[in-house]
């Protein structure tokens, strides 16, 4: 029969303590016992070791020794179980049982190490007590074997006897007998566990054996193992599916689709090039693809207006002082024409252009400078008063002309009666001519 704790042991356990152990060489136990099997009263802890003799438990027996006040221990790993220094240098076992439940059986082929709670014979005869001399006198005795666990009436081998722990029993007849514990199974490797209960020990899923070990399986090398837009990803005893670059799942039992301006092919998420697609942008919009997107940008003759179209003009100032028509030959040789104004946010966008070109103007000294005015690409040389551009639309927008300036004016009454004002000009503060281009250099404005 196997003996479980003691009533003055649960009593103990009654008020919070613990009095057992669940570990056969119980390095478990954080109990307050504080004296040997013999009542010796333990040294403390700090008093009885060194320094070298800690860091030495601690590199050979690593792990939490819990080394408290005087409580008894087995910081190095002793198959005997718990003890505690009752001098210095003297050590003296202690008397904590297995818990109920924990594991009865030894891991030494003469089972030297059990400290279990076995106390009957393998044909079920009560065992004697230690320390007791009746039915049988003996010398196995707790004072003659103080290192071997004898407590209470306890199967155990202090004798070195060769089938393992043993007792003398109460019956005067049988003077001593075994106990039959059983040798503990063989610990199974890492990563695998016993199939039924029995002593045979598999590998765990994900895990295959490799010269008596269980190795990691990498069920990654199976190319199929994962669906579409997944890659593999492998982990210690198994794997996980993940969406690849650019995918997502839509829920968490949905497959991986490609991401929005990404498009399956060979199992991959790509990027699509919507550029291929010339409807894509607007009207003077080029469009550049970017990954998994693409943006569409005024192309270089145009900006954006108020509306958010490309619209506006684009314009370029340069400061050479030319003819209206060289003005022009100057726009085309970069592929230009001489300034298209033909609304007023192109108006804005040019005066914008003119005022970082040459900084704002004060129009009170030298008004009709020519170094301040700039030729734009309208005339009215065709038809006096009909103001057509170089690519032949006609200036329908009103602007801001100049005093005297413009259909009404004074000088564009006097130049359609001449003929010679023919070439519009747009001055560094933004008013509008109709001046002399065959006759006057001035700097100019190209667009596109």
């Amino acid at each position: 029969m196997v003996k479980s704790t003691s009533r003055a042991q649960v009593a103990w356990i009654l008020c919070g303590q613990e009095t057992c152990s669940y570990e056969r060489h119980q390095r478990d136990y954080r109990g307050s016992l504080d004296v040997s099997d013999d009542g010796s009263k333990c040294l403390g802890w700090g008093e009885a070791i060194s320094s070298e003799q800690a860091a030495l438990w601690a590199k050979d027996h690593p792990g939490d020794k819990g080394l408290e006040v005087n409580y008894c221990r087995n910081p190095d790993d002793s198959p005997h179980g718990v003890w505690c220094y009752v001098e210095q240098g003297v050590k003296g076992q202690c008397d904590v049982p297995l818990c109920e439940g924990a594991e009865e059986c030894s891991d030494e082929k003469l089972q030297k190490d059990y400290r279990g709670t076995a106390d009957a014979s393998v044909d079920g005869l009560e065992c004697m007590e230690w320390d007791q001399q009746e039915p049988h006198k003996h010398k196995t005795d707790p004072e003659t074997f103080p290192y071997s666990g004898l407590v209470g009436s306890y199967c155990r081998n202090p004798d070195n006897k060769p089938d393992g722990v043993w007792c003398y029993t109460m019956d005067p007849e049988i003077e001593w007998t075994y106990c039959g514990v059983p040798t503990c199974p063989v610990a199974c490797t890492a990563n695998s566990a016993r199939v039924n209960g029995s002593d045979e020990c598999e590998c765990n899923s994900g895990y295959e054996d490799s010269e008596d070990l269980c190795v990691n399986i990498n069920e990654c090398l199976d190319a199929d193992i994962c669906g579409v837009n997944e890659d593999c990803i492998d982990t210690e005893g198994s794997y996980k599916c993940t969406c690849t670059a650019h995918s997502a799942r839509a829920n968490s039992t949905s497959e991986c689709e490609c991401s929005t301006g990404y498009k399956e092919w060979e199992g991959k998420c790509v990027n699509v090039n919507e550029c291929v697609d010339d409807d894509i942008c607007g009207k003077n919009e080029e469009c550049f693809d970017t990954e998994g997107s693409y943006k569409c940008v005024c192309n270089r003759c145009k900006t954006r207006g108020e509306a958010g179209g490309c619209s506006v003009h684009v314009y370029h100032i340069y400061t050479e002082a030319l003819l209206w028509a060289d003005a022009q030959l100057y726009c085309e040789e970069k592929e230009l024409m001489l300034a298209k104004v033909n609304s007023k946010e192109d108006n804005d966008a040019l005066y914008d252009a003119i005022s970082a070109e040459f900084g704002r103007f004060n129009i009170t000294p030298g008004r009709w400078d020519q170094s301040n005015w700039l030729w734009i690409g309208a005339t009215d040389e065709v038809i006096q008063g009909v103001y057509l551009f170089t690519d032949g639309d006609e200036l329908t927008y009103n602007p801001p002309w100049a005093n005297g300036q413009g259909p009404g004016g004074d000088n564009w009454v006097r130049s359609r009666i001449s003929g010679t004002e023919d070439h519009l000009s747009v001055s560094r503060w933004g008013e509008w001519d109709d001046s002399f281009g065959k006759l006057y250099h001035r700097s100019f404005a190209c667009s596109c």
